[in-house]
């Protein structure tokens, strides 16, 4: 189970104390202004005239009845009720009771990233204004830095055909905004407008409008979500009326900008808001001159071609005990994540830590690091080469659902207190072409004291290979597939004598070199 660790710097003074309610429902509600709910079919709810059991009933909705909620569900009596209207009758009905709910909300998405990039942003919605939640990274330019949108759709749509103008909320790392001044100066007004609590908004940028006229600001409101604070507004940036929130983590490390049609239900949107959970992920971060990674005794440096900042995800060990897993049970790990590469292909750029005390004997795992250490403990030559007839293949960890087709340009490589080999490769399930975002770097190692293994996997350009795939309505695969053996004896040739290779071998190998294993 993956496990985002979370680094929290206090800004002290910026977020008000939370009152914990006087009541406790042990029902949890599952509404909130705004939501649509129906009641369960069968017997009919009542609508009493205020939120308790004692109130007087002023009328009912029938089962499977649809409504709306009209304000936040209130806690009474150890019963959460909602406010809403049925045929013309204001009142409270209840939400449900000893473990039983009453009403089904009728319509909700749980947004939670499902890949790396995103597995540490979650909220949820109400999909009777939207009904898909579309990720996708932003690289950074010269105008705004590297950061995460997820749009809000009516159906799933790629992130490169999403309109303009889309319902979305973004995610940026503030450690990116020094070497972004308006960016940062938006940081700068918001935690000022959140610290004063005026409710004067006229000063504040608003991202991702930044350059533009924001006048006319109205509906302004604090908003306390899961890890943070901001402020939502409706204002006329550059003369069109724009719902708009800009919102801070609370230990300053993301900032969240989210824009949303004016007109619509401000109360969907303001649960959505509330709703966000950004959970913060240790980042180190690079300047013009590289960054530094030191973290819980595991350290090393990179280039700052190589990232913008790094992140460190943590993987608990799995044990397969029911057999259902494709490669059984794996051992835990720390991954550092690189943000910003240059490049991008099949494989993230990645380093790997394993603990070799947490490799389940016997799995399969467990015997790719024994021939892993088995491969560094006999000193082979390293022998450039095409594995198409059972050639010297390196082991690497964790296992790859593919064959190592070819070893390029291998060479043993140590780190302080450990010892291991890199090389260029290309795995494959079937005979088709390489283009670029097929290739990658792997380091493959182990500490002297048996104690951790290392993987690392960066993804690799050279002028050799396409960047594209040829188009396979007007591609002989008849006849490449009969040419297959010369034509990969010629690629893998380039690619052993290229010098080109972005990001150069040179820097990969110093980041490798510089590994080093201290007290955690």
């Amino acid at each position: 189970m993956k496990r985002i660790l979370f680094l929290l710097v206090l800004l002290i003074g910026l977020f008000p104390a939370v009152v914990s309610a006087q009541e406790t429902c042990s029902l949890p509600t599952r509404l909130y202004a705004g939501g649509h709910a129906y009641v369960t079919p069968g017997t009919a709810n009542n609508l009493r005239a205020q939120p308790n059991r004692t109130a007087a009933v002023i009328g009912q909705i029938p089962g499977s009845g649809n409504f709306v909620v009209i304000s936040d569900p209130v806690c009474s009596g150890g019963i959460y009720w909602l406010q809403t209207e049925y045929n013309g009758i204001s009142g409270w009905t209840a939400e449900g009771v000893d473990g039983e709910y009453f009403v089904e909300p009728t319509s909700r998405y749980v947004f939670t990233g499902y890949e790396p990039e995103f597995d540490h942003i979650s909220f949820d919605f109400d999909t009777f204004w939207a009904s898909f939640a579309a990720p996708y990274t932003v690289p950074g330019d010269a105008i705004a830095p590297e950061h995460v949108e997820i749009a809000l759709l009516s159906q799933y749509t790629p992130s490169d055909q999403i309109p303009a103008g889309s319902p979305l909320v973004a995610v940026y790392p503030t450690a990116l905004f020094a070497e972004y001044p308006a960016y940062q100066q938006a940081g700068d007004t918001l935690r000022q407008a959140l610290y004063s609590q005026s409710g004067s908004v006229t000063d504040m940028l608003v991202v991702p409008f930044l350059g533009r006229e924001v006048s006319g600001q109205s509906e302004v409101e604090y908003i306390t979500f899961a890890t943070g604070l901001g402020i939502r507004m409706v204002a006329n940036v550059g003369g069109s009326p724009v719902f708009t929130f800009q919102g801070i983590t609370i230990d300053g490390a993301y900032y969240i900008a989210a824009t949303f049609p004016a007109g619509g239900d401000y109360r969907l949107y303001d649960h959505l808001l509330r709703s966000l959970d950004i959970q913060t992920q240790p980042a180190f971060v690079t300047g013009k001159n590289g960054g530094v990674v030191d973290y819980q005794g595991v350290s090393f440096q990179f280039d700052a071609s190589l990232a913008a900042w790094v992140e460190v995800l943590e993987v608990e060990q799995f044990i397969d005990e029911m057999g259902e897993s494709m490669y059984g049970s794996m051992p835990a790990y720390t991954e550092f994540q690189f943000r910003g590469f240059p490049v991008d292909g099949i494989q993230p750029p990645r380093v790997q830590v394993f603990p070799i005390s947490t490799f389940e004997p016997g799995s399969i795992a467990a015997n790719g690091l024994s021939a892993l250490q088995a491969f560094l403990n006999g000193n082979a030559t390293l022998t450039p080469h095409i594995n198409f007839d059972g050639g010297q293949v390196i082991p690497v960890i964790p296992p790859i659902n593919a064959m190592q087709v070819f070893v390029a340009q291998p060479q043993y490589l140590d780190f302080d207190g450990g010892h291991g080999v890199r090389f260029i490769s290309y795995y494959s399930q079937s005979v088709n072409p390489i283009a670029n975002s097929d290739m990658f770097y792997i380091y493959v190692g182990v500490t002297d004291d048996q104690t951790f293994a290392v993987a690392a996997y960066f993804p690799l350009h050279t002028a050799v290979l396409p960047d594209d795939y040829p188009d396979m309505n007007n591609f002989d695969y008849e006849a490449f597939s009969a040419n297959y053996q010369t034509y990969m004896n010629e690629t893998f040739n380039a690619l052993q004598a290229a010098t080109d290779y972005a990001p150069t071998l040179t820097l990969l190998d110093q980041l490798i070199a510089s590994l080093s294993f201290g007290a955690g």
